[in-house]
């Protein structure tokens, strides 16, 4: 089995974010726990929100931001299946223009 991380991308302007009701929020955590449920075998690590981020260079680092919402890792045994498992996620109909990067984690050399 192969590990795959997968990043959770919102394409969504705050305007569109603010206009999520309490009422499709908490249906998006109860679709998110069944999706959880339904490939539990396969969830290495469930991840979290990715808030904070900072670039950190030989020179300098600076605060920045970007799409990525995000992360999950799960094992799979191709990255076809990987791609599978995250197909039906909840977060690929929250906003439009949401979508997940899946990224194979190759073995480190030693």
């Amino acid at each position: 089995m192969t590990r795959y991380l997968a990043i959770y991308q919102g394409a969504s302007r705050e305007v569109e974010k603010a206009e999520v009701t309490a009422e499709q929020s908490a249906a998006f955590l109860a679709d998110w726990a069944r999706w959880t449920q339904c490939h539990a075998p396969a969830i290495v690590d469930n991840g979290a929100p990715l808030f904070r981020k900072t670039r950190v260079t030989p020179e300098d680092d600076e605060d920045f931001t970007d799409t990525k919402v995000g992360y999950a890792i799960v094992e799979a045994s191709s990255h076809e299946d990987a791609v599978r498992i995250f197909r039906d996620h909840p977060h690929l109909g929250l906003m439009r223009g949401n979508w997940i990067e899946v990224l194979e984690c190759a073995p480190v050399p030693r």
